[in-house]
Formats: structure tokens, sequence, C-alpha cells
């Protein structure tokens, strides 16, 4: 079990927000002999949908997957690799493929089941000595001055201490809240259909995504029998609203319609979920000396690109670089001011590229269907800029034309 604090405890950090970003962060800094408070409303469960799976899955880069190993939580996991990614679209023929050999890697990335991941990092926190849980409760106040910050919760007269916060709490940060910290948002007039699939043939380690007039389709492997995808479905609002409603052997015939039968026969589908998706930017990633936020708290993009989470695991690879072994006053003026300017502007830059993506994909203007016809062709068969293009996507290298 955890260390057991005394009321007046003092903390070097307080973190809100135990999502996989949060926990994260609050493990690799209490590794480096931090002492940390990690609040979160309840501690997290295995999620299982009637195939086995957790509908809600994300794709970890090479770089997202080095942060988790290093905390040793990699090793618990189960994960499903890909070695592959076919991307194609309706108003066209060219075709991309990524193969994992062409950067000479063995996988381009992997998928996971986000409440499972989530569960095992919780665990280790819990046999964390460094580390306070404090689950049950909501956070009620927040604030922050230049000598530290101090947090309230619901029904609890005790008030935490710390000389740093880390808000890792999500788009609807409750410490953004409190802190009268806001966001610039951008409604992608998207919705997202989630769910797992099950097909006719094996997906043999193989994402798929088609670009739809409406919205991009996307199925990636999960772990289990070869057969078994997570979708991830964009799509306007009142498309998305009326294919909720469908029944699950018409959704599956409209699935396999919108991805060509990739896999053959749509022979099974999960309990499906709808939500809207906006893209997100806090004004600031540090709006006072001692509070800091990352994560979906500090950024949200379209999954388009699946670089959401792997943007938030940049954050926490950064911070535990900068944090290093344990200093006096993670607080102390100066020192995240350049980490808050280069993790908004890389946060930026890929909302404007998921943007651009789809303002492209979504354009029905003839002359851009010819030229992203040709663009595609041209791309897959340059392999110098192909590779460079993956590499960059995967985390291993700036692009260069050189």
């Amino acid at each position: 079990m955890g260390t057991v604090f005394t009321e007046d405890a003092s903390f070097d950090v307080l973190v809100v927000g135990a999502g996989l970003i949060g926990a994260s962060v609050a493990l690799g800094l209490a590794r480096r002999g931090y002492k940390v408070a990690l609040f979160e409303h309840s501690a997290p469960q295995i999620t299982r949908g009637e195939s086995g799976h957790d509908p809600r899955t994300v794709a970890i880069s090479p770089n997202s997957q080095r942060v988790l190993s290093e905390l040793g939580i990699w090793q618990t996991l189960e994960v499903q690799p890909y070695s592959r990614m076919h991307v194609w679209e309706d108003q066209g023929t060219a075709r991309l493929k990524f193969l994992a050999s062409e950067v000479g890697r063995e996988n381009l990335g992997w998928i996971i089941e986000v409440s499972k991941a989530a569960v095992q990092l919780w665990e280790a926190l819990v046999a964390e000595t460094n580390v306070k849980l404090v689950a049950g409760k909501i956070v009620s106040n927040v604030d922050a001055d230049v000598q530290g910050v101090r947090l309230e919760l619901g029904n609890d007269e005790k008030r935490y201490r710390a000389k740093f916060l880390l808000a890792a709490d999500g788009a609807q940060s409750s410490v953004a809240r409190f802190l009268n910290v806001g966001s610039v948002e951008e409604d992608t007039g998207h919705s997202a259909i989630v769910t797992i699939v099950k097909t006719e043939r094996p997906h043999s380690e193989t994402a798929f995504q088609r670009f739809l007039h409406d919205g991009p389709v996307a199925l990636l492997p999960v772990a289990g029998d070869g057969h078994h995808l997570a979708l991830i479905w964009s799509q306007s609002p009142h498309i998305a609203d009326g294919r909720m409603q469908l029944s699950d052997a018409v959704f599956c015939k409209e699935l396999e319609q919108a991805v060509e039968r990739v896999l053959g026969k749509i022979v099974g589908v999960d309990k499906r979920y709808s939500f809207q998706l906006q893209q997100s930017l806090r004004t600031s990633f540090q709006p006072q000396p001692r509070v800091l936020f990352l994560g979906d708290a500090a950024h949200v993009v379209h999954p388009l690109a699946g670089q959401g989470v792997n943007l938030g695991f940049e954050d926490v690879a950064e911070l535990l670089e900068i944090a290093g072994s344990k200093r006096d006053d993670l607080g102390q003026s100066g020192l995240w001011t350049g980490y808050a300017r280069r993790r908004r502007r890389r946060a930026r830059s890929v909302q404007l590229a998921m943007s651009g993506f789809q303002g492209v994909y979504g354009s029905d203007v003839p002359l851009f269907q010819w030229l992203r016809n040709v663009g595609v062709r041209a791309l897959n068969n340059s392999p110098v800029v192909k590779k460079q293009m993956m590499k960059e996507a995967l985390g291993l290298g700036a692009f260069t034309w050189i």
C-alpha cells in the first residue's frame, strides 16, 4: 500500500485526474522521489462489452510505448500490435499502404484498451510508497498563489497543499473551472460512433482507414482471436444519430459498405456509443507558476490520426525529463515557461493538421478529388518521402527532405 500521510502532511505535487496521462505522470514523479497526491472521482475498473473488449481503445506510438515501458506498465498490458495500415477514400482509386518494414520496425504501433491500462496504472500507484491516492470525492475548490496550491474536496474538511499542481482531468477540467482558465473550442462538425466489431476474415495485424465524404471510418485490430477490431466512425451528428437507431444487422451492412468489405462480412457488433467530436486548446498551459495543464485538460484533437493520447504521453515524457531527480520546488519561477510554450505550439500544429486533413478529404470539388488521387499515388510511389512521413507520424524523427 502507499504511504499513510498525516492530515497536515505536505506534498510536492498534487495531480488531478487518474486517466492514462495523469496516472502516468504521478507514477513517474513518485519514482523520482516526489511525494504525490493523486485525485480521481473513483478507482478505475475494467470495462467489457459482450465481445469481451473495452470499446474505448487508443493507438499507442513507439514514443508512448517507451514511456509506459519505463514505468514498468507496458509489460503488464495486453496489447495488439499492427504492422500495416491501409488508407483509401470513396472518391478515388489511389490507396496508401504503410508497412512497418519500410521504417525498419516490426510494428507501426499498438492498440490497447483504455480501462485495462488504467487499472494496471492504478495498481502500480497503490504499491508506490510516495503516492497518496484519493478517490470517491469530487474536487470542490482549487486556489494557488506564489507560495503554493491548495485543493479542497466535497465533504472533506481537510485541505491538501503542495508546491505544484498538475491538471490532467480532461477537457472539462475542474481545475480550469476553479482557476478560471478558458480554452479555444473548435467544432469539428463530427460525431463519432465507437464499438467493437467482429469480421469474417482475420485482421492480420492491419489497421484500416477510409475517408468518406462525411468523415473517416477506422478499424483498429484488438487483441484476441484475430477477428475483432475497434471501430471509430466519424460522421455528421444527424447521420450518427440515425445510425445509432439501426438494428445491429442493418448497422453491420452499412459498415460493410463503408469499408468496402475489406475484411469480408461484419459478423458481430458490440454495444455502440456516440459522442460529439471537438478540438480544444487551453488558453494557457501554465496559467499560474505553480499550475500546469497536460493531456486532454490542455489539448483535445480530432481522433483522425490517433494522436490525442500520444500527445499526452509526449507531455509526460518531457515533463518527467525536466523534473529529473527530486528538486526542492517544482513550482519555482521560470521552470515550466518553455515547456508550456513548446507543448502548446505542438498541440496547435497537430490540431491544424487534423483540420487540414478533414477539409481536404471532406471536399467534393472535382479538382480537389483529382489532386488528392495524384498526390496519394505520388506519395505511395516515393519511398523516401513516405518513409520520412511515417517516421514523423510515429514520433521517430522530424520530417526532412534530406
